[in-house]
C-alpha cells in the first residue's frame, strides 16, 4: 500500500529556496511549496512502504543543510 507524508519544514532564515532545491532532487517528493509563516516549505511524499517513507525522511530530507527542524503528517 502506497504511503503518503506531508512534510512541514522549517529553514534557517533566506535558504528556502536552497532546501527547495535539494527537495526537489528525491524521486519520492511528489510536490513541494514555499510558504509564509511558521513553516517556509510543505512537500508531499509517496513511497512503497514504511520503512522506505522513514529512510526518506530521516536519511535524505533531515540531511539537508539549512533545516532546522521539520514536522511530519501521515496521511490516514
Amino acid at each position: 500500500m502506497t504511503q503518503t507524508v506531508f512534510v512541514l519544514i522549517s529553514c534557517m532564515i533566506g535558504q528556502e529556496h536552497y532546501v527547495l532545491e535539494q527537495i526537489k532532487s528525491i524521486p519520492q517528493v511528489k510536490s513541494s511549496l514555499i510558504t509564509y509563516g511558521e513553516y517556509d516549505i510543505v512537500i508531499k511524499i509517496e513511497s512503497e512502504s514504511a520503512t522506505e517513507m522513514a529512510n526518506i525522511i530521516s536519511s535524505q530530507i533531515r540531511q539537508i543543510r539549512k533545516i532546522r527542524s521539520t514536522i511530519t503528517l501521515h496521511v490516514i
